[in-house]
C-alpha cells in the first residue's frame, strides 16, 4: 500500500503527516491533530486555516506544526497573511524536502523562502529541541476527556446514520453515485437549520490539491457527511479504509486524496465541487423536504 494510501487509513491526508504524527506519539509530548481553527482574512472574503498539528508549551502558548511536501504558491501565500495576522503567533514547518524549490526554474527553495521570513523549519522529523519546549501527553489527556464532556451534543454519528436510512427509505432516488453530494449536503443543512450544529462534507478524490478540487475538474469519487471526525453515508459511520477501498475497486485508484470542508465557513466550495464535478439528478432541496416531512 503507497504511503498516501496509509495514511488516509490512519486519519491524515499525506505520508508525511502520518510520519510526524507517529514522532509525536512516540515522542510522549502532549498534542492534537487538526484541533484548533484560525480565522483570517483575505481580501473580501474570510476564511480558516487548520494547523496540521497543535502541541501545548511548557511556558505557555501554543506551538502549531504544519507538515509540507509539496508547498504550493496559494499555500504560501495563506500562510503570509496568517503570520500578517497573528504577529506572535508559532508556527513551525516540517518539510519533506526543504531544498526543493517553489516552482520550476525558482532559485529559491522552501527552507529558504522561510529563513527570510524568520520562519522555523526542519527536514522530515521534529528537533528534540521543538519538543523539549512542550508539555507531557498525561495532562493532554485529562483536556481532550473535558473537551469532550463539554462538547456533548444531540447530534451523533449516529443520528445522523438514522437520516441516510430516511433518505434510503423514503427518496425514489439514489444516494450514491452523482447524488452523494446533494444529500450529504442536504442533511447538513438540516441539522444546521434545526439543531444550529455544523458538519463537516468529506470529499474523496484524484485532486491532487484543494484548488484543483475546488476550481478544476477532477474526478470526485464520494461526498460523506462528517462529524466528530467519523465519515458517514448511506453505508454507515466508515472507516478510512473503507473510503481507499471504495476508491480502488470502484475507481482503480489505491491511494486517492481526501478533503474535509468546514461548514458553513467553506460551504461556496461544497457547492461548487457538487454543481461542477458530481453527476446528480436531483437538487439537495429534494432529500432535505424527505427529511422535513419525516422528522426522527
Amino acid at each position: 500500500m503507497k504511503r498516501n494510501a496509509v495514511a488516509i487509513k490512519h486519519g491524515f491526508r499525506s505520508g508525511l503527516e502520518d510520519t510526524i504524527n507517529e514522532n509525536l506519539k512516540s515522542s510522549k509530548k502532549k498534542y492534537s491533530y487538526e484541533t484548533e481553527k484560525l480565522s483570517y482574512i483575505k481580501p473580501a472574503t474570510n476564511h480558516t486555516y487548520t494547523p496540521d498539528f497543535v502541541l501545548q508549551k511548557k511556558k505557555g502558548g501554543t506551538m502549531y506544526l504544519e507538515t509540507k511536501g509539496r508547498w504550493v504558491k496559494a499555500d504560501r501565500e495563506k500562510m503570509e497573511l496568517i503570520f500578517d495576522q497573528y504577529p506572535n503567533i508559532d508556527i513551525r514547518f516540517v518539510f519533506q524536502n526543504p531544498n526543493a524549490k517553489l516552482y520550476k526554474g525558482s532559485k529559491t527553495t522552501y527552507a529558504q523562502f522561510c529563513d527570510k521570513r524568520g520562519w522555523l523549519w526542519s527536514k522530515k522529523e521534529i528537533p528534540q529541541e521543538w519538543l523539549d519546549e512542550c508539555v507531557w501527553l498525561s495532562i493532554f489527556i485529562d483536556m481532550i476527556k473535558l473537551k469532550d464532556i463539554l462538547n456533548e451534543s444531540t447530534i451523533t454519528p449516529n443520528y445522523i446514520v438514522q437520516m441516510y436510512k430516511v433518505l434510503k427509505q423514503k427518496s425514489n432516488k439514489p444516494l450514491s453515485g452523482g447524488n452523494c453530494g446533494q444529500s450529504a449536503y442536504a442533511i447538513h443543512r438540516w441539522i444546521r437549520d434545526n439543531n444550529g450544529v455544523n458538519t463537516e462534507i468529506g470529499v474523496l478524490t484524484n485532486a491532487e490539491n484543494e484548488d484543483e478540487l475546488v476550481n478544476g475538474e477532477p474526478d470526485v469519487y464520494h461526498m460523506v457527511v462528517v462529524f466528530s471526525g467519523k465519515p458517514i453515508d448511506e453505508n454507515g459511520i466508515l472507516s478510512n479504509e473503507q473510503l481507499l477501498d471504495l476508491a480502488e475497486d470502484q475507481y482503480g485508484n489505491p491511494d486517492p486524496e481526501y478533503y474535509t470542508f468546514d461548514m458553513p465557513s467553506e460551504e461556496k466550495k461544497v457547492l461548487r465541487i457538487i454543481s461542477a464535478n458530481t453527476n446528480y439528478n436531483v437538487d439537495w432541496n429534494y432529500f432535505y423536504d424527505i427529511l422535513k416531512n419525516n422528522p426522527l
